[in-house]
C-alpha cells in the first residue's frame, strides 16, 4: 500500500493537486503494478 502525492504546476493537471488517493501494488512478470484510488469525502 502506498499514498501517492502529486504536484504539478501545468494548467492542464492542476485538478491533480487537491486529489487525495490510496493504491496497492504487486510485482507482475517482471515489473510493477498499482491500482491507484482516489479518495472522496462525502
Amino acid at each position: 500500500m502506498t499514498q501517492p502525492r502529486y504536484e504539478t504546476g501545468d494548467a492542464r493537471y492542476k485538478w491533480l493537486n487537491s486529489m487525495v488517493t490510496a493504491a496497492e501494488g504487486r510485482i507482475v512478470s517482471g515489473t510493477v503494478e498499482y491500482q491507484v484510488f482516489a479518495l472522496a469525502h462525502g
